[in-house]
């Protein structure tokens, strides 16, 4: 993410729709495959909750993401 000022701090969570945390990563060069316990995530919607500290400031951004199989 070089456009935002060099990333000091990245975390993201995934949620389903009930709520179960699905994935989470620190590392921004890793990116969720749609699995969840080793087993293929049912469709549907999910959350998402993204957090950047970086030399521009901080960044939160949230959202939905929907899973099509």
């Amino acid at each position: 993410l070089p456009t935002l000022g060099g990333v000091k701090e990245f975390h993201i969570v995934i949620y389903n729709r009930w709520g179960t945390l699905v994935f989470e990563t620190s590392n921004s060069t890793e990116c969720w495959d749609g699995y969840y316990k080793g087993q293929k995530a049912d469709a549907g919607n999910y959350v998402y909750n993204i957090n950047i500290i970086s030399n521009c400031g901080n960044f939160i951004t949230k959202g939905n993401v929907l899973l099509i199989r």
